[in-house]
């Protein structure tokens, strides 16, 4: 499974239980909204420097637009600019090693899902490197949530610029409904779970997870390797990097 969060809006909460655990995330920011000074304040946006924190733990560093727009409603040159202003930008910081994008609002139009495959033209740095492209894209939604909906998204997915999560966690989500993702993934033989998270809060906005229901379920997550469940970043599974189909259980219990 894999753990998102986006926007950088207070998730400096995030942090610590994430290195204690040692559990891997994919943090899809909006490169202008990080702030390059000030101190640690859950109640802002992230600062450059816990980014790097993130990044050089391991953590997937992903683009989300420049400034958090909605795609639907810009023209296709609007669109590029968006997306590929925002991955020149993380790569002056973090190099060739940005690889992810969601789309803010979990919105496209009709050209967006190509705009973003298609990469951007241009160069960046000193040395005039090409910005490039991302190599996946995420929604929102479609998977687990609805009594139609696969539990999980399958691997390896079959668009990487179209993939599927469960629905936003909201402040209502309880640690039982968050495990819940995992276990039913668990009960009907595995694939690809993806939680995506906002603000990190005490019910200060709809999407957001209370800071002690997201450590408990970080902490419980951990400790689900045992049923066969591992966590990585979205490129850590774009890449292929993850354990394949586990047999049976000899309770013939197909496990994640």
């Amino acid at each position: 499974m894999s753990l998102t969060f986006d926007d950088g809006l207070m998730q400096s909460a995030a942090i610590a239980p994430l290195l204690d655990t040692g559990l891997p995330a994919t943090f899809y920011v909006n490169s202008d909204a990080i702030r390059r000074s000030g101190r640690i304040n859950n109640g802002d946006f992230l600062t450059k420097r816990e980014l790097d924190t993130l990044f050089y733990n391991g953590d997937d560093i992903g683009g989300h637009t420049i400034d958090h727009v909605d795609l639907a409603t810009l023209s296709e040159v609007a669109q590029r600019k968006a997306i590929c202003d925002d991955l020149k930008q993380l790569r002056q910081w973090y190099g060739n090693a940005v690889y992810s994008f969601a789309y803010p609002f979990a919105s496209t139009g009709p050209a967006t899902r190509d705009i973003v495959a298609g990469g951007c033209p241009g160069t960046y740095g000193p040395f005039h490197k090409p910005i490039g492209r991302y190599e996946s894209a995420r929604s929102v939604g479609a998977s687990g949530d609805c009594p139609t909906c696969p539990a999980a998204e399958a691997l390896p997915p079959p668009d990487p610029y179209f993939l599927y999560s469960n629905e936003s966690v909201i402040a209502t989500d309880s640690l039982a409904a968050l495990q819940h993702h995992v276990t039913a993934a668990e009960a009907h033989g595995g694939g690809w779970v993806t939680m995506v998270f906002h603000k990190i809060c005490d019910g200060c906005d709809l999407y957001s997870v209370n800071e002690d229901t997201l450590v408990r379920f970080l902490f419980w997550l951990k400790r689900r390797a045992v049923h066969g469940t591992y966590v990585r970043t979205i490129h850590q599974v774009i890449a292929g990097d993850y354990p394949g189909a586990p047999p049976h259980s000899r309770e013939g219990r197909p496990r994640d």
